[in-house]
């Protein structure tokens, strides 16, 4: 499987649940910025942390609760936060006013934490009541407009590897962990290279001081795995089991990319490409196992999974980062 930017365009749109298309070069008239996914929003985006469960509704008149905070953002980066006792109608008006999305256009994807997948919100329709977990962020996107990812700011081709004829005889390790190459797959390389700041010098992918391939460099970080499609990514892909909330919040991932897949395969994690053929979509991360928490496979009834904050690239709050794109050709 060689690398195609439509292709791996087409994977990220399974991820994201609407279609992106993928540009090449610097020159693209007729396209705005808002028209543009970026990478560090598309990390976020799979990233989504499993929160608690505390929720506030909106309708047209506002519950009287405490007051707590709820964020909103759009594709290309831009966010706002509003208080969880707003009216729907306000709501309508300031996402009008921050991102330029008129109200009969608009869709909200949520990560609703009772059924564990992201899901539209119709607020546009009259009378309509939603119910939001205020701790958690919400994407909105405008579904007149066509979206896109700039494949040179996405993707280093550099660092995409063929895994699909891979069958290891030896053990790997990184971050000084046991690393289950992902063989059957083909992995698509994010550029992801000077993007993070903490730690300095892109420690965490290990590029420098590695003494053999099989063995792990200084201060890089072990490798995790996560299945997942777009109404599967609250918690990276291994959450759509009712258990999952009970090990806590959280970004979920797992070391074994079996465990990944199984959820890709069973959850609808395929997606038809243009050239007629299925194919399995899972994301490569690196995690910091300082801020790491390990579910053993006793408790999950499953594989282990690993739970991680959300990566704030500041020392304390690093969490999990995904640096490559799988994909697997269905039999």
């Amino acid at each position: 499987m060689a690398f195609s930017k439509e292709l791996a365009a087409e994977a990220i749109s399974a991820l994201l649940g609407f279609r992106v298309t993928a540009l090449s070069g610097n020159a693209h008239p007729g396209v705005t910025t808002d028209q543009i996914v970026t990478l560090p929003v598309f990390h976020h985006f799979t990233m989504l942390a499993f929160r608690s469960c505390s929720y506030c509704t909106i309708r047209n008149e506002p519950l009287p609760k405490i007051k707590r905070t709820v964020c909103f953002r759009n594709f290309t980066g831009k966010k706002f936060s509003i208080t969880d006792d707003f009216k729907e109608d306000d709501l309508v008006k300031r996402i009008e006013n921050e991102f330029g999305i008129q109200s009969q256009n608009l869709q909200i994807l949520s990560p609703s934490c009772m059924s564990y997948k992201v899901r539209p919100i119709d607020i546009a329709e009259p009378n309509t009541i939603c119910r939001i977990d205020v701790d958690n962020h919400y994407y909105c996107y405008d579904t007149q407009k066509a979206m896109f990812i700039k494949d040179d700011d996405f993707f280093s081709h550099q660092f995409n590897y063929d895994f699909t004829r891979i069958r290891d005889t030896q053990k790997f390790y990184r971050g000084g962990e046991e690393y289950a190459r992902p063989g059957g797959w083909y992995r698509y390389a994010f550029r992801v290279l000077g993007v993070y700041k903490c730690p300095p010098n892109d420690k965490w992918l290990g590029l420098v001081g590695r003494p053999s391939p099989c063995e792990s460099a200084p201060d890089e970080w072990p490798v995790s795995y996560h299945g997942t499609k777009r109404d599967l990514q609250t918690n990276a892909g291994v959450q759509a089991e009712s258990r999952i909330g009970s090990f806590g919040p959280g970004v979920y991932s797992t070391p074994f990319l079996s465990c990944a897949q199984r959820f890709s395969e069973t959850r609808g994690g395929k997606f038809r490409a243009s050239d007629g053929k299925q194919y399995l979509v899972a994301v490569q991360n690196r995690l910091c196992k300082e801020n790491r928490t390990t579910v053993p496979k006793f408790e999950t009834f499953d594989d282990d999974y690993y739970i991680t904050p959300e990566d704030e690239d500041t020392p304390g709050k690093l969490g999990t980062r995904p640096y490559g794109l799988l994909l697997k050709l269905c039999s």
